[in-house]
């Protein structure tokens, strides 16, 4: 009941946008860097590292890039188990001489900060996803960083989606390596000992969603999900523009007047009240494109053909164009959804928007096919 309070005590706070509509929206700048690990002279950044604020510290850890070459060029993704921790200073973000490590390399996880650390849950590697999910924080009289193991998943997956409210952390959806999930899951961190248990499940498999609480139109606070994506059995991904919310006071799920286009792996914020901004995602344009090469490659008898239908794909994924750049803010009472900016810089997906303070940063991501960015981004909201 405390962190309930707590999390009611601290949704009072207001903010409104800095210049948004005709202003063109928030002031994103470069805040800060992720640091290289090992040789690297400069870090190429990460696609879906463990992330969150946890006592004003943002920690970027984990992680997987493309370091010897794209993908289409023979290049392997690696897996990272590093952490950085990150301090603002006004405008400008600085890597901590802390670091820390995690109990293995890991990407794609689902995680959220909750009042008792940076919670993180499944991911995957090169051992394909996992099932275990853990604890970050620090220990005054330790004087130390530590990750605390918390009971498995019941199943194994990846890019799922996490949320704290009150004492409570929830994991929607996901996928293994063959398909997308339905399931909802609830850990009570008061309750370890009790594990996970399976809730309602949601109305439609969905991973790469963006998750965020906001109050419903009767004014109870729900768990809000926007668009994701879904494999099908043709082997082309269903992009979603859906929008469903969880109540956990009745266990019921709900559906809400759906975003104007489809949009997976973005991220997004929770901001005034019935107010949630969501900064672009992957449309599946140029996704979808590059799985029907693939579907068409594997199908091939011809040796020649599938060469060349193996350039097509390769071309599809070297020239990719970045993505969706457009900024939508969604109202909750109305279901009203509109486009209020661009982001101005390449827009960085499977990674989180985070609070802080009266910012809000996105830490690292992918920018392109292949393509991290090292850059940790920031907004400031003015408060009211």
């Amino acid at each position: 009941m405390k962190y309930l309070k707590n999390y009611i005590a601290a949704s009072l706070v207001l903010f409104r946008l800095v210049g948004i509509g005709q202003q063109g929206g928030l002031h994103w700048h470069k805040a800060g860097t992720i640091p290289p690990v090992g040789k690297q002279p400069v870090s190429p950044g990460y696609a879906g590292p463990v992330t969150g604020i946890y006592q004003n510290n943002l920690l970027v850890a984990g992680g997987a890039n493309f370091p010897d070459g794209m993908p289409w060029e023979g290049g392997r993704k690696k897996y990272y188990d590093e952490g950085f921790l990150f301090q603002r200073k006004g405008k400008k973000i600085a890597a901590l001489g802390t670091r820390i490590k995690l109990p293995e390399p890991i990407a794609y996880s689902a995680s959220c900060g909750i009042s008792q650390g940076l919670f993180y849950a499944g991911g995957e590697n090169l051992l394909g996803p996992g099932k275990n999910s853990y604890l970050i924080n620090y220990s005054s009289s330790l004087k130390e960083w530590q990750v605390h193991k918390l009971p498995d998943l019941p199943y194994n997956v990846t890019n799922a989606m996490a949320i704290g409210f009150g004492s409570k952390v929830y994991l929607a959806g996901g996928e293994n390596a063959d398909s997308t999930l339905s399931s909802f899951l609830m850990l009570d961190m008061d309750k370890l000992a009790e594990g996970w248990k399976t809730l309602t499940s949601m109305p439609v498999t969905l991973s790469h969603s963006v998750i965020s609480i906001q109050n419903n139109e009767q004014g109870q606070p729900c768990i809000f999900l926007f668009g994701g994506r879904r494999k099908t059995s043709t082997g082309i991904s269903a992009f979603s523009s859906a929008v469903y919310s969880y109540n956990p006071a009745n266990g019921n799920w709900e559906q809400h007047p759906a975003l104007p286009f489809a949009l997976s792996a973005g991220t997004g914020i929770s901001l005034n009240e019935g107010q949630l901004l969501l900064f672009g995602g992957d449309n599946g344009s140029r996704f979808n494109l590059t799985e029907e090469m693939i579907v068409a490659i594997a199908k091939e008898k011809d040796e020649e053909i599938k060469k060349s239908l193996t350039l097509k794909k390769q071309n599809l994924q070297s020239t990719h164009p970045g993505f969706d750049k457009r900024v939508l803010l969604y109202q909750v009472a109305s279901g009203s959804c509109k486009i209020v900016s661009e982001f101005p810089f390449d827009t960085p997906v499977t990674t989180l928007a985070l609070r802080w303070g009266n910012y809000i940063t996105i830490p690292s991501g992918e920018i392109r096919a292949g393509v991290r960015t090292p850059f940790i981004l920031l907004a400031k909201m003015k408060q009211r």
